[in-house]
């Protein structure tokens, strides 16, 4: 018999139960070359597959998506065929999925899925059922397909998404394909898929390929149903209506109660390890939410001034997220040269002065905005206040003033670093009421403060710190009196 000219691809990880009648099938259908992408096996499937080929390459672990990938590239012919390690393929099946292939209008051809009609239980056969359904709609899959080399090497696999046990590499390059425009065909060629599930499993695998959700999310929008459990629940319960099929609605059920729970828990993962500093690293973000610390200070802010003094500018951190929604001439100054260097290697300001505080060397009236962003409570009561009173000689419009409420619970403090950073003096917002300022309150203060109930959470809650933070803005808004932060703001014209 001519062989077909088609590389077949299988990619396995411990599949000695099953390859062996894979590979048969795969010999039978006389391929010109076939590749064993192994996933760091425990068990013989490598020695298994030694029998039938020298082209074993392993994935280092690197999982399915760059198993697919490197199967291609090692691939030398035109056409190349997936293969899963528990599909047997009909007699002549890879000669038939080409003939159908060739010169059609769709960029692959998916096999349909066969049965003798005995099943080893109910979600078994379910998700046989299930996989029929989905071949009347046309779809890129890998359980048996062909489909040209050229298409796989030019579009790819995405390996980020490649995590050991988990994928949603069909779908990912489905959808790239199907922005190019590309259809899917469906063979009349028959395999059969000899994975025998039941509940524990197939669970299992729905909420790993879940966890994956939030990157897809990320690349093409939240928008496609699929992203959805819940939506493809109603879609597909729907269908079993149509086509009176009601056995099938427990499995469907299930289906979208593994997937909505490993939604929920890959959102949760992404957050960790986002947020692996804590809040921090969602600064950039807290600008936008109402009634958060960067929110507030730039709503507050004169927007019609033309440069800002930023007094005790430290690394710049609050300076960058005004920076980034409006355009002022600023300096920075500061009493602590590596702070300031900092600062001025990541081009916060126009200007930089480095001098105490307590005695600036500026003129009256040289600025639009004054600021100080947790500054004064470094400074000795009445330090703090004649430092309020020059802010007030230099600015022409605004002097905005920001600082823990009380007491803040300081810990870890590098006295050899920034011999500075000790607070020396506590506030309150009745204080600067009387100096004429109008104060808006920040976060909760025994939530949020560095000893505070937030900080005592367990490492795991982590992503829920930075949340918990910013949803408490609104109570103590008018209210600062509890909260953790004051921003005050006096205008002088």
């Amino acid at each position: 018999m001519e062989k077909p000219p088609v590389s077949v691809i299988i990619v396995a990880k411990n599949a000695e139960r099953t390859i062996k009648e894979c590979l048969d099938s795969v010999r039978r259908n006389n391929p010109a070359e076939i590749i064993v992408v192994d996933g760091v096996s425990h068990d013989k499937t490598v020695e298994i597959a030694r029998e039938y080929t020298h082209q074993i390459y392993s994935d280092e672990g690197r999982g399915l998506n760059y198993a697919r990938q490197l199967g291609a590239e090692k691939a030398s012919l035109e056409y190349i065929a997936y293969v899963d390690s528990d599909v047997v393929l009909s007699e002549g099946a890879l000669a038939i999925m080409l003939a159908e292939f060739q010169g059609s209008r769709y960029v692959n051809m998916v096999a349909q899925e066969g049965t003798d009609g005995k099943f080893a239980g109910y979600w078994d056969w379910a998700q046989y059922e299930h996989n029929q359904l989905r071949h009347t709609e046309g779809h890129l899959g890998t359980l048996a397909s062909l489909q040209r080399r050229e298409t796989i090497l030019r579009y790819g696999f995405n390996v980020s998404l490649g995590f050991p046990e988990r994928g949603i590499d069909d779908l990912d390059l489905e959808f790239r394909l199907r922005r190019e425009g590309y259809e899917f065909g469906t063979s009349s060629a028959i395999f059969y898929h000899r994975y025998k599930a039941d509940l524990r499993g197939f669970a299992r695998h729905r909420f790993l390929v879940a966890t994956l959700t939030l990157p897809a999310m990320m690349k093409y929008g939240p928008w496609h149903a699929s992203f959805w459990p819940p939506l493809a629940t109603l879609y597909w319960t729907g269908i079993c209506l149509v086509k009176a099929k009601p056995k099938l609605i427990p499995y469907f059920i299930v289906d979208g109660v593994a997937k909505t729970t490993g939604m929920v828990w890959g959102f949760y993962e992404k957050m960790r390890e986002i947020l692996s500093e804590d809040w921090g690293k969602l600064k950039p973000f807290e600008s936008f939410v109402p009634f958060s610390h960067p929110n507030t200070l730039w709503r507050g802010l004169d927007k019609r001034s033309e440069s800002i003094l930023d007094i005790g500018c430290g690394k710049g951190g609050p300076m960058e997220n005004i920076n980034k929604r409006g355009k002022f001439h600023t300096m920075g100054v500061d009493i602590f040269a590596p702070y300031l260097k900092e600062c001025k290697a990541k081009g916060v300001h126009q200007e930089y002065v480095l001098c105490d505080i307590k005695n600036l060397p500026l003129r009256n009236k040289s600025f639009d905005i004054v600021l100080c962003i947790e500054g004064i409570e470094h400074l000795e009561k009445e330090d703090g206040r004649k430092l309020i009173q020059a802010m007030e000689k230099i600015a022409r419009r605004q002097v905005i003033i920001s600082t823990p409420v009380g007491v803040w619970r300081q810990k870890d403090i590098d006295k050899q670093l920034n011999p500075y950073q000790k607070h020396r003096a506590v506030w309150f917002p009745d204080e600067l009421r009387s100096l004429g300022y109008k104060v808006r309150g920040c976060a909760v203060r025994k939530l949020c403060d560095e000893e505070g109930l937030l900080a005592r959470l367990p490492k795991i809650f982590a992503p829920l710190r930075p949340l918990i933070r910013m949803s408490a803005g609104p109570f103590v808004y008018l209210l600062p009196r509890l909260g953790a932060d004051m921003i005050c703001f006096k205008k002088l014209q």
